[in-house]
C-alpha cells in the first residue's frame, strides 16, 4: 500500500485509480518511474585547516544485523585511518551511535589526538541532535550519548 501511495505521488500526471495498481503492480511498470528522480550527488567538503574529518555510518539490514564504518580525512583529503566493522544486531540508531562513537575512540587513540581537532559527519540527524543535547536522548542509549557528547564538551 505505501509503495502505491509513492507511485502515486511520483506520477502526479496520471489518472489512474490506486485499486487498480495495489490489485496489478505490474501495472506500475509499465508507466516507468518519473525522470525527474535523480540519485543524490555526495560533495566532500574537506575540514578546516588543524581539523581533522571523521565521516562515519551505521546500516541494518532487514533482519537486523548491523555494520558500522568511518574515514578519517584531513584538510587535503587524505585518508588518514578507516575501519569498518559488524556489530551484530541492533537497530540504525544503534548502528549510527556506536559509528561515532568508535571515530572518537580511535580518533582518542591516534598520533593526531594532540595535533588536530575532530570533526565528525552522519547522515543521521537524530543521533547528531542527540550528541549536541544528550537530553534529547532516547533513555535506552543515554549512557552511550553521554560519554561521546562529553568528548566533544570536554575535548
Amino acid at each position: 500500500m505505501r509503495a502505491t501511495w509513492w507511485w502515486k505521488a511520483i506520477k502526479t500526471d496520471l489518472n489512474i485509480h490506486l485499486g487498480s495498481i495495489i490489485s496489478d503492480p505490474s501495472l506500475a511498470s509499465s508507466f516507468g518511474v518519473a525522470s525527474s528522480l535523480s540519485p543524490a550527488k555526495c560533495v566532500w567538503i574537506p575540514p578546516p585547516l588543524d581539523f581533522l574529518k571523521f565521516n562515519v555510518d551505521g546500516a541494518c539490514s532487514h533482519e537486523g544485523k548491523c555494520g558500522v564504518g568511518g574515514v578519517l580525512r584531513d584538510a587535503n583529503g587524505s585518508k588518514l585511518m578507516e575501519f569498518l566493522l559488524s556489530i551484530g544486531f541492533g537497530s540504525p540508531l544503534l548502528a549510527e551511535i556506536l559509528a561515532i562513537k568508535l571515530a572518537v575512540e580511535r580518533f582518542v587513540n591516534s598520533p593526531w589526538v594532540n595535533r588536530s581537532r575532530l570533526v565528525v559527519e552522519s547522515d543521521s540527524k537524530t543521533t547528531v541532535d542527540w550528541v549536541l543535547d544528550p537530553s534529547l536522548s532516547s533513555t535506552l542509549f543515554s549512557k552511550l550519548v553521554q560519554g561521546i557528547s562529553s568528548f566533544f564538551t570536554n575535548g
